[in-house]
């Protein structure tokens, strides 16, 4: 049946069938899904995969070019950089843990972390200078290659990395030096022309702020073996020295810069020059005199501290400088303008010349006679040298050539000669290494004034002529430093050293105010306690010790904690003790005792001057103890005070305020006669200073102005009247009482001419006394006392007209002259008449 055919089957409807039916199709339908399931993970797969080789045939065909600009900014660059320099990124492509999509972040190249593909070789910044190399322009920029890679390539050129020297630049001037050190060091093994070089100067200098002077010279040598830029290899030499200084060796500093200088000058930079000239000079000046800045010959010489962006600045100036110098021809030529070695010129070129025929040319060519042991002529011929320099003073000359080989040279009376270094005494030795420096200084400020090292020039000039005793040189020298350079970091020690050479001048005054100058620029802590420390010594030999007490208290608050705290102590304990505050002085010494105590644990390593600290510190408290005494415990006292006394040496303490408190000390237990000897040997030192009328009032004894130096040993130093009255008036009042003391000894001694001189001068005084003085009691008392003396002396001459009119009050205009009467014979034969002032009523 056709319609049959067409018609459903009829199914049964039996339950039991239908239930067949549906556990039939359950079995097929885990089957069914699992394989939907397989086809579209292998779908998904392909897609991702074509995507992925889509993206790479992009980066090998169609690289974006992007340039790194040298004001990038450091800090975004280095946002997700981690410390410590390039590492090697994961082999897998990273994932987004939002996205799930993998990305390269080509965007992001200034992190610094490409990836790296697994079979590629360790990533280094060395890899792509070859090709980054020539693309490097003076601005720093490279043109750099960014890109995308995957891991299912294995082939595939791994993503290049940048470098950028500007922005190792920026990482050494920010501080971080291991990352900028790792970096130059993986870009070393690979890099080539001068590229090379300015890595080499840099990896020196990261190692050298890192302290590590050995690894620092290896690198700068380096670079200065280098042919491709003189310029960079003359920057190294100069580095280099830097460091040796650094470390103490500055003969051999010195040598290596001589060298250089008397076969580079004339081919050299204009700017290297005059840097190798003050480079050279800051060798030859010592790092310090003395060890302590109390003594009276220990200056501030600070050192140069050159910041590295100043010189990584200047390299990258340097290393234009690829002219290749041929061999200079020979030349000698002499220019003579005087017979002094400073006079006479030299202008030598030689590609390699024995030192010897040097010498015997110019001193054949200046007309000198050149005198030398065979040892030397032996040891000078066997030496020999380029020589390029053009119109150099003979001494100059002479050093440069001289000193890198240990030879001496000198010119007296157109005789030079010429031996070994070690035939000298020590002393000359210290004497012709200052006046070497001085000469290369002088070069030095004259050939490049603007330099940043000139003002410290100025500075080491002005110590070089100090320590050769020209202080009042050395005065102009120290002021030049801060004037013609006002903003230089040298200033406050400059200002240091110009009050020290003033104080030694006698120009008292004048150093105050630079110490005082010198704490307000707050030139350091050890600069400015040693400061307040000379203000304090000032004031106290200035008669002022109250107005001591304030800074020398600053002193001890700047020196807690350093070697000066035993210094600062006991210069306040002395200032309390002249001030007549016994407890305060001993107080001083007792919240400081461990300080002297670590003198006994230094005492081979310290000065004389600082381990007789403890000796003056025993003294000062003994001498507290015995003032401050009474009855039966000032027995005690005394003997104390006596053992304290007697280890003394009065040449090794700071400060002539100190002769003072030790002549009182002998005084106060009755030990007179040592009294005197102490107090006459300050009274006759030169330069004067105030306390020394005090010490000579002391020993004129009992005066007839008025009886304040009556009672006990104590009312002799501290009367009542000093402390009462205004502390800047007692040096005036002292000096006049101890003058007037002179003139009545002189009176009594028969000397009546020298007495009216002395009387004349304490009228003229008078006269210019502070105006709160003028009309006081004190005043009054000396200005009738003296006329009464110079009645008494005219009287005594025969002058009767004169003595009336001295003993109404009247002061002739030359007391001195004599009347037609008297004669030298009247003087000699009242020699023995008995006269004295009468006491004023």
């Amino acid at each position: 049946m056709p319609d049959s055919y067409y018609q459903t089957e009829q199914r049964p409807s039996h339950p039991l069938a239908r239930l067949r039916l549906l556990l039939g199709f359950g079995a097929i339908l885990p089957v069914f899904l699992a394989g939907l399931t397989a086809t579209l993970v292998a779908l998904d797969d392909e897609q991702q995969l074509q995507k992925t080789e889509g993206e790479v045939s992009d980066v090998q065909h169609d690289l974006p070019i992007r340039t790194i600009s040298a004001e990038q900014d450091l800090e975004t660059l280095l946002q997700k950089t981690p410390f410590g320099g390039l590492k090697q990124a994961s082999a897998t492509v990273a994932s987004d843990t939002q996205s799930g999509e993998a990305h390269a972040d080509i965007q992001h190249v200034k992190h610094w972390q490409p990836n790296v593909s697994a079979t590629a070789e360790s990533q280094s910044v060395a890899q792509i200078l070859g090709a980054a190399e020539e693309q490097w322009d003076a601005k720093g920029t490279i043109r750099l290659v960014q890109g995308n890679q995957a891991e299912a390539d294995a082939n595939q050129q791994p993503t290049p990395m940048r470098f950028s020297l500007t922005e190792i630049d920026r990482l050494i001037s920010g501080g971080n030096y291991p990352f900028a050190l790792e970096l130059l060091q993986d870009a070393h093994a690979n890099a080539t022309s001068l590229l090379k070089v300015q890595i080499e100067l840099r990896m020196a200098l990261c190692t050298e702020l890192l302290a590590r002077p050995k690894e620092s010279l290896k690198y700068y040598r380096m670079a200065m073996k280098s042919p491709l830029s003189p310029g960079l290899s003359d920057a190294a030499s100069l580095s280099a020295a830097r460091v040796l200084v650094d470390q103490g060796r500055h003969d051999l500093a010195a040598a290596m810069l001589s060298r250089l200088l008397v076969q580079r000058e004339q081919f050299m930079a204009t700017s290297l020059r005059g840097e190798l000239m003050h480079a050279l000079a800051s060798c030859l000046t010592p790092d310090s005199t003395q060890a302590s800045l109390l003594h009276a010959n220990g200056w501030v010489i600070p050192r140069s501290h050159r910041s590295p962006t100043e010189l990584m600045k200047n390299w990258n100036v340097a290393s234009a400088d690829t002219t290749q110098v041929a061999k200079p021809k020979p030349e000698l030529t002499v220019r003579r303008l005087t017979g002094s070695a400073d006079g006479i010129y030299v202008n030598c070129q030689h590609p390699s010349v024995s030192v010897m025929a040097v010498m015997q040319s110019i001193a054949k060519e200046a007309k000198l006679q050149l005198k030398a042991d065979r040892d030397v002529i032996e040891f000078l011929s066997e030496r020999s040298s380029p020589i390029a320099c053009r119109e150099f003073p003979l001494d100059v000359f002479l050093d440069s050539l001289c000193m890198p080989l240990l030879i001496e040279w000198s010119l007296e009376d157109g005789v030079l000669l010429v031996e070994l270094s070690n035939s000298q005494s020590a002393s000359r030795k210290k004497t012709e290494r200052f006046r070497r420096a001085q000469r290369f200084l002088q070069l030095a400020v004259h050939m490049a004034p603007e330099h940043s090292e000139a003002s410290l020039s100025f500075l080491y000039l002005g110590v070089t002529y100090a320590e050769l005793g020209q202080v009042e040189r050395a005065i102009r020298y120290f002021r030049t430093s801060m004037e013609q350079y006002p903003s230089s970091n040298v200033r406050a020690a400059a200002r240091f050293n110009l009050g020290k050479a003033n104080l030694a001048t006698d120009n008292r005054d004048e150093a105050l105010k630079e110490f005082y100058r010198t704490v307000d620029q707050i030139a350091g802590p050890e600069i400015d306690a040693a400061a307040y420390m000379y203000i304090g010594r000032i004031l106290m030999e200035n008669d002022l010790p109250r107005d001591a007490v304030t800074p020398l208290a600053r002193a001890i608050a700047f020196a807690t904690g350093s070697e000066q705290e035993a210094d600062a102590a006991v210069l306040l304990s002395a200032a309390y003790l002249m001030h007549g505050q016994m407890d305060a002085a001993n107080s001083v010494l007792e919240r400081h005792r461990e300080s002297f105590e670590a003198l006994v644990d230094a005492k081979n390593s310290v000065s004389r001057e600082r381990q007789h600290l403890r000796k003056q510190a025993a003294m000062l408290s003994s001498l507290a103890r015995f003032w401050g005494s009474r009855g039966m415990q000032r027995g005690r006292e005394g003997t104390k005070l006596l053992s304290s006394l007697s280890p003394l040496k009065l040449d090794q303490m700071f400060g002539e305020h100190n002769s003072f408190l030790v002549g009182a000390g002998y005084g106060a237990i009755g030990m007179l006669d040592f009294q005197k000897e102490i107090f006459q040997a300050a009274v006759a030192k030169r330069p004067k200073f105030p306390l020394q009328d005090r010490m000579q009032l002391v020993l004129a004894g009992e005066s007839s102005v008025d009886q304040w130096l009556k009672g006990d040993h104590r009312s002799q130093i501290f009367s009542a009247e000093d402390r009462r009255k205004s502390v800047a008036t007692v040096p005036a009042l002292v000096k006049l009482k101890s003058q007037f003391s002179s003139a009545e000894h002189a009176f009594r001694d028969g000397m009546y001419t020298e007495c009216l001189k002395l009387c004349a001068a304490i009228q003229n005084q008078l006269d210019q006394l502070p105006a709160e003085l003028i009309g006081s009691e004190p005043e009054a008392a000396i200005r009738r006392a003296n006329l009464r003396l110079l009645g008494k002396t005219h009287q005594s001459l025969g002058n009767h007209a004169q003595a009336i009119r001295s003993l109404s009050g009247i002061v002739d205009a030359n007391p001195t002259e004599l009347s037609a009467g008297s004669s030298e014979g009247n003087q000699s034969s009242m020699v023995n008449q008995p006269a004295t002032a009468g006491q004023i009523q």
